[in-house]
């Protein structure tokens, strides 16, 4: 079989024009077409998984978009401990966009940014961390620290304070804000004074607060022991308990005196105890007079002389 020269690209074959060279190559090659079709198929899916894996590769992965986060803050923690600033930098907050609440991946990233020396990006990071859980404590550490270093003395007591009072004794990270906190009063020895006006001002605050918390705790109980007597005697009252009754309802009025459904359901319960009493004694007066008829029965009975069958007969 001879094979006809494949036409050039804007060229002709022989004497003969082209037109184009799709239909040339169709033309002569029937199947191209086809091929090409399945190429550029080929290359569109490509091209779509690529930028899944860049957009968002836990798709791609087929992962749980909170583990690949994790995993990606793992990958920034193993950089970060080879002082691969930059690179665990890079891990973190492409972890954060997954989980942008999370108040450790910015703490994270700010760690990183005051190491590569992104101070105001650093102090960002912190509050925003903060912003997100206002208890987590390393980010009050490292922003007291931080605020410190950048001559911003006040702000930086006042998060070094804070971070001590929600630490524990044997924490220490609380040990160390206390170390960085001292070190702060003897740079700036009128902290010192400030803080101890505003510790008896606070102090007397504390003591307020306490006393209507205690005020409230103290109503809280009452409101629920009323409710518990309430509910025992209406339980008793269901039951036909009603001496019971009385005695729940009484005590949710020595709770709550001003309660006028504990009243209401104590003069009912009441009502209930004398009208029991009314009907057992009317019982027991039946039962006695029922006795007493018996009684009189049996006398009678006993008085009058038994009959001989045989006298009937003999008459």
């Amino acid at each position: 079989m001879v094979r006809t020269p494949r036409p050039k690209a804007g060229g002709d074959v022989g004497p003969y024009p082209v037109a184009s060279l799709a239909k040339v190559d169709f033309m002569y090659y029937p199947f191209a077409a086809n091929k090409r079709n399945r190429i550029v198929r080929q290359i569109a899916v490509l091209s779509f998984v690529i930028f899944l894996s860049v957009c968002h590769p836990g798709l791609v992965r087929g992962e749980n978009d909170n583990d690949y986060s994790r995993q990606l803050q793992q990958y920034g923690l193993e950089a970060q401990q080879h002082g691969e600033y930059g690179k665990a930098l890079f891990y973190y907050e492409r972890a954060a966009g997954f989980r942008p609440n999370d108040p450790s991946l910015h703490n994270d990233i700010g760690l990183m940014c005051e190491q590569l020396g992104k101070l105001d990006e650093a102090e960002a990071s912190y509050r925003t961390a903060i912003e997100n859980d206002t208890r987590y404590l390393p980010a009050y550490s490292n922003l007291g620290i931080l605020l410190k270093k950048r001559g911003r003395y006040e702000l930086a007591a006042m998060y070094l304070q804070h971070r001590i009072e929600l630490g524990r004794g044997s924490d220490p990270w609380m040990l160390k804000a206390q170390e960085e906190l001292e070190d702060l009063y003897l740079k700036a020895p009128y902290l010192k004074n400030q803080r101890t006006l505003e510790s008896s001002a606070e102090l007397e605050q504390q003591i307020a607060r306490d006393r209507s918390m205690a005020r409230h705790v103290k109503a809280r109980a009452a409101k629920i022991n009323y409710e518990l007597y309430m509910k025992r005697g209406l339980e008793a009252f269901s039951a036909g308990d009603y001496a019971g009754a009385v005695g729940a309802f009484e005590e949710a009025l020595a709770v709550e005196p001003g309660s006028s459904d504990a009243s209401h359901a104590l003069k009912r319960a009441e009502a209930q105890v004398r009208q029991t009493q009314v009907a057992d004694e009317l019982q027991v007066s039946v039962t006695q007079n029922h006795d007493w008829l018996l009684d009189r029965a049996m006398d009678r009975t006993e008085g009058v002389p038994e009959r001989d069958a045989t006298e009937d007969i003999d008459e």
